[in-house]
């Protein structure tokens, strides 16, 4: 009795070419239960698919995806002759039945049936399309959503003009669905992205236990990715509003001298004061300040004065005072995570005005002295802030937002 062999894997292609594909579409069926690479009657599911399309036969379906760089496997649909490319190869055991389909893998066919395409070797997300002078790779698909913050994945394949819907999730994220297209011009997915929590508002929107305090926000100026810590007031009422905590020597002082040609002390001069800010009031769409936001301001003596501007009412163009006390403020946001826009330019208002002094020695500390009859030197622009690249800020210091779906 002859010993049983078993067929190399040539042998089992050159009986697929002895058999013909299977198709239902006319008239000609081929009986798959002689092709011992295919598993009749199952499938693999279809949330791993690339594209999709209607061709003549099992034969074809193979060719389709082995043109293919990310197509791993497919389902052949016996009937209709739809043949479904798929990103992963499959464990035969993870297969679901399926009685007018058939399951195969790309690594039991031979790129021989590539024809001029076998010695093309494309990148991820293109095909091979075959010509006379060897093949060329074509972009097809956009490969894998990038699902960033999402779960529950839904998307109908990868290939141009697919669709992905995902749901948002997660702290600091808004809960809601978003919807990506892969773009036949650019071969990326375009479209909605998960949104982080980008002001107080949308805290006090996430849910009406939170309390006023230090939360991460991630201003849409940013692209609503960079996170900032911002202290949140107000969030039981129906206007919250932002800030920035200050640390200690943020200081406005506005002396009580007064030219009145005997440099006499004037105790009711009506601008004179002197005053900490605690917290400075921030517009997080804009990374501007509210200068004139006193809410969390110590008056010391006297009035408030605005943020970042000094002035006072000592000098004239031929005489100054000689009590050297003249308008100052001090700007210190070390360990806040922000710092005053390195183009942020003081200029001069009123009458007589002189810069006396004016420090900035780093990034997060700024003193100005200036001087007038009255009048002084005040930001040319909204004060605008920005990251500070150079301070890293514990994730413990603020809370992320998480929002009741």
């Amino acid at each position: 009795m002859m010993p049983k062999r078993t067929p190399k894997k040539s042998e089992k292609l050159l009986l697929l070419f002895l058999f013909p594909c299977v198709v239902c579409l006319h008239k000609s069926c081929t009986d798959l239960s002689k092709l011992s690479l295919v598993h009749v009657g199952q499938k693999l599911e279809n949330i791993n698919k690339i594209q999709s399309y209607i061709v003549d036969g099992l034969m074809a379906c193979s060719r389709e995806c082995l043109f293919q760089t990310n197509c791993l496997s497919f389902n052949f649909h016996l009937t209709s002759g739809l043949c479904e490319l798929m990103r992963i190869e499959a464990d035969p055991s993870t297969l679901v039945p399926s009685p007018d389909v058939a399951y195969a893998s790309k690594v039991d066919w031979g790129k021989e049936l590539t024809g001029s395409c076998q010695y093309t070797d494309c990148p991820p997300n293109y095909k091979c399309v075959e010509g006379s002078n060897g093949g060329t790779c074509v972009l097809t698909e956009c490969g894998l959503p990038f699902l960033e913050y999402g779960i529950n994945p839904l998307y109908n394949g990868t290939g141009m003009g697919c669709t992905a819907v995902f749901t948002c999730s997660g702290l600091g994220i808004h809960p809601e669905n978003v919807s990506l297209t892969c773009s036949s011009t650019t071969g990326r997915w375009e479209g909605g992205r998960c949104r982080n929590v980008a002001s107080c508002e949308a805290v006090k929107e996430c849910g009406s236990d939170y309390e006023d305090g230090e939360y991460w926000l991630y201003p849409m100026i940013y692209g609503n990715r960079q996170k900032i810590k911002v202290y949140c007031f107000g969030l039981n009422t129906g206007n919250p509003q932002a800030y920035v905590s200050l640390p200690p020597g943020n200081k406005h002082f506005y002396p009580k001298y007064q030219y009145d040609h005997s440099c006499g002390l004037n105790d009711n001069f009506y601008r004179s004061g002197e005053s900490v800010f605690t917290k400075i009031g921030l517009n997080v769409d804009t990374m501007t300040i509210r200068s004139e936001d006193y809410q969390f301001t110590q008056v010391l003596w006297g009035v408030n004065g605005e943020y970042a501007v000094a002035a006072d009412c000592v000098q004239r163009p031929t005489q100054t005072c000689t009590q050297g006390n003249y308008g100052s403020f001090k700007i210190n946001t070390t360990g806040t995570g922000v710092i005053i826009d390195p183009k942020t330019t003081w200029g001069f208002f009123g009458w007589g005005s002189a810069q006396n002094y004016f420090n900035r020695d780093s990034d997060q500390v700024i003193e100005i002295q200036c001087k007038g009859y009255c009048g002084g030197c005040r930001p040319e622009s909204d004060v605008k802030l920005q990251v500070d690249n150079d301070t890293v800020l514990d994730d413990n210091m603020a809370d992320e937002v998480s929002c009741s779906p």
